[in-house]
Parts: structure tokens; C-alpha cells; sequence
């Protein structure tokens, strides 16, 4: 998947605060979302479905009922901010968009930064690779 160079969705934002949080408050118990939503400031039920979304995608582990909530599915330094934005962020249509907009911009005829913009992407994408929950935790 590619990265957007120029931002990330509010989900993988919002994925990536939540993942921070429990990674910094469930080593014990499972957290609410409730919890995680207000410490954080996130909208409860967006972040509700971008947990779910975790959750199905093998990232955190969900229990219903009394003590129940959401847990990281593995330890904080195995999982890499990529995976985590990969989860929440929907397939992009808009792959080739240019970033400066430019409909002459396509695949026989490149704008004058389309290569220099790829590049920078893929250096984005490489960052989050080699970025865990932990790093963000300790600012490293």
C-alpha cells in the first residue's frame, strides 16, 4: 500500500493514538474505548469502528462483557506503525493522482516532482515500517 505523502487519514491518526494509549496503559487489563476515547480526545464511536477494524485485522484482541475491552494482540515493539495504518486506511482509487492536481500528469507523462514525491512516499512508508508503538512511547 501506498502512503499518502502529504497526510494520513483521521483513522490511521486516531488507530495510531489508540494503539499508543494501550500500549502505555493495558499491560494488566483490558481498556474501554470510552477510556482510550476520552484520554485521548477521539470520537468514541469513529474510534469504536477503527478498534474493530484492529480487531479483525489480527492487531488487538476484543472481550465483551465485564472486564472486557481491548488489548494489544502482541507486545508493543513487534508492531510497526505501517501495519497499524495499513489496517484502518481504505485502498486509495487515487494511486496516480498527481500532487500538484495536474491533468497532464499520468503514466507516459510525468509532472517535474512526480518521481521526486514517489521517492518521498516510499521513504514515509519505510519510516513507519521500522517505527513500533514503542518508539512513539519513549519519542525515539
Amino acid at each position: 500500500m501506498k502512503i499518502r505523502l502529504s497526510k494520513l487519514s483521521p483513522s490511521a491518526k486516531y488507530a495510531l493514538k489508540g494503539m499508543a494509549y494501550l500500549a502505555a496503559h493495558s499491560q494488566e487489563n483490558f481498556c474501554l474505548v470510552e477510556d482510550v476515547a476520552q484520554s485521548e480526545k477521539l470520537p468514541r464511536n469513529f474510534l469504536s469502528k477503527i478498534f474493530q477494524q484492529l480487531a479483525h485485522r489480527g492487531l488487538l484482541i476484543s472481550r465483551r462483557g465485564p472486564g472486557g475491552g481491548y488489548y494489544l494482540a502482541k507486545p508493543a515493539y513487534q508492531l510497526h506503525l505501517l501495519e497499524i495504518v495499513e489496517a484502518v486506511e481504505e485502498p486509495r482509487k487515487d494511486d496516480k493522482q498527481c500532487l500538484l492536481e495536474l491533468h497532464t500528469c499520468g503514466p507516459e507523462r510525468r509532472c517535474c516532482i512526480h518521481e521526486s514525491v514517489a521517492r518521498a512516499e516510499k521513504i514515509l512508508a519505510d519510516a513507519l515500517q521500522t517505527t513500533t508503538l514503542v518508539d512513539i512511547l519513549v519519542g525515539g
